[in-house]
């Protein structure tokens, strides 16, 4: 006889899902608060853009520790206790850093301040893990889709904090204790403000953390939606070949290194974007930027927010309505998307161009990692097979981060931040993951529609079964 299908409960699914998503904020304001306090924070440490992205690029090592353990992990103790244990250390990383820095001040190191904030990039390495296998365990998949877009949601709602509460936080910093040069080089801010931002978003790290001690929890066994398919759950039967499987199989599966691929492209101009394009904008004309007031600066940056929100509830709820045999034209859209974004980002015409870049990169921003996160569970046929492949995903994603860091923080040292330098340099590396972007998703295209014809007969398959099974009955 087939299994019983699970029962659904909207209210406790969502719950869990709004509680996971704000508690990935946490992580979020942390790593995107450099956008609006990074000259800042270089000229309150006294270091240099090289240091930062070296810096950078080890605290996205320390992510890669917990990435695909953390799917490991998560078969021993569940998805919900990773969750838990992932923001109990970010909370960690916030209380230490925030304490060096509110004790050592001026006289402390960046690096120290740095590496005290490693707890959080613990956690983070596998948060994303454990968020998507919660989704999947509380969602039939007919409905997951518009839960993982809206798990995404905590990228736009980080940024829009950032830039919403950065600057009147700033603007309560006084300039004291620096020189006219300083604040020059800050745009007229107090680099002091840097504290103030961090000591906020920090405060929000700790507390949003103990909530979701309470609210986060796996469901049921009985009521768990891990194992069944779209074709067959109206059936009440489990996905066709969805068995125990090992964890060896998410890590030889050719799909899923196609789409890390992909994200390595999306994550150049993901962490170019986060890291520089408000200094780039800021900039002198003769450096390839447009001299734009920071305040102006950080509007530009909120119509992203906006659009991915957007996309987040458009297109979460649209997939749930698109049959997923038509999935490869998102597929081909996000790609040229990247594409497009990777050539223009640093390499902008004109300035009436901002606002159109700004909606196409929102929209790139938050579709991809929803697209990643609801078509990873249909690449595999396991359990275990889908928490290595998440857990490789994550790990790739934070060690694209680590060299992207590095390399560009070289390059706005050497090639932008010195006499005749051009913010136009970052550029070149963008174009490159343009052209691989493009290749990798036709060739991801042809894949998609080769697995869904596998699953689709699958379903057949198994639909044949069961008449046969209630026929001998």
């Amino acid at each position: 006889m087939t299994a019983t299908a699970p029962t659904f409960s909207v209210g406790k699914a969502w719950l869990v899902t709004i509680s996971q998503i704000l508690g990935s904020v946490g992580f979020g304001l942390g790593m995107y608060s450099a956008m609006t306090t990074l000259t800042l924070m270089i000229t309150y440490f006294q270091t240099d853009y090289t240091t930062y992205g070296a810096i950078t690029g080890v605290m996205g090592l320390l992510a890669l520790i917990t990435a695909i353990p953390g799917g490991l992990i998560m078969a021993k103790i569940g998805a919900a206790r990773l969750c838990k244990v992932c923001l109990g250390l970010g909370a960690l990383g916030a209380i230490l850093s925030l304490g060096y820095l509110l004790i050592m001040g001026r006289n402390g190191s960046f690096i120290v301040f740095t590496l005290l904030g490693a707890p959080s990039m613990l956690g983070w390495g596998a948060m994303s893990v454990g968020g998507t296998m919660l989704i999947s365990c509380w969602f039939p998949p007919k409905k997951r889709p518009l839960p993982m877009g809206c798990a995404g949601l905590f990228v736009p709602l980080s940024l829009f904090a950032v830039l919403m509460f950065s600057s009147p936080l700033i603007g309560l910093a006084s300039p004291d204790g620096f020189t006219a040069e300083e604040l020059a080089y800050c745009f007229g801010q107090s680099p002091y403000g840097f504290v103030i931002v961090r000591v906020a978003f920090g405060i929000y790290t700790i507390a949003i953390a103990i909530i979701c001690l309470f609210t986060i929890r796996n469901p049921k066994p009985e009521n768990s939606w891990l194992g069944y398919d779209a074709a067959t759950e109206d059936k009440g039967g489990q996905q066709a070949g969805f068995d125990e499987g090992k964890s060896s199989d998410g890590f030889k599966n050719i799909a899923v290194w196609v789409v890390i691929a992909i994200w390595f492209c999306y994550s150049w101009g993901s962490g170019s974007y986060a890291n520089y394009w408000p200094t780039y904008i800021e900039s002198d004309p003769t450096m390839g930027g447009f001299a734009v007031a920071p305040a102006t600066a950080n509007m530009f940056s909120q119509a992203v927010t906006f659009s991915m929100i957007a996309v987040s509830l458009c297109i979460g709820f649209l997939l749930t309505k698109i049959k997923r045999d038509y999935w490869w034209i998102l597929i081909l859209i996000v790609t040229c998307a990247i594409a497009f974004n990777s050539i223009f980002l640093f390499n902008i015409p004109s300035a009436g161009w901002f606002v159109p870049l700004l909606v196409v990169y929102g929209l790139t921003q938050e579709l991809w990692p929803m697209v990643t996160y609801t078509l990873v569970p249909e690449l595999v046929d396991s359990p275990k097979a889908l928490g290595a492949a998440l857990g490789l995903v994550s790990t790739c994603m934070n060690a694209f981060g680590t060299i992207i860091s590095a390399i560009n923080g070289r390059i706005v040292d050497t090639q932008v931040m010195v006499p005749g330098g051009s913010w136009h340099a970052i550029s070149v590396p963008l174009t490159i993951c343009a052209i691989c972007a493009v290749v990798l998703g036709i060739v991801f295209l042809f894949m998609w529609r080769k697995r869904w014809a596998l699953l689709q007969k699958r379903a057949a398959e198994h639909a044949a079964a069961a008449a046969a099974e209630e026929a001998a009955a």
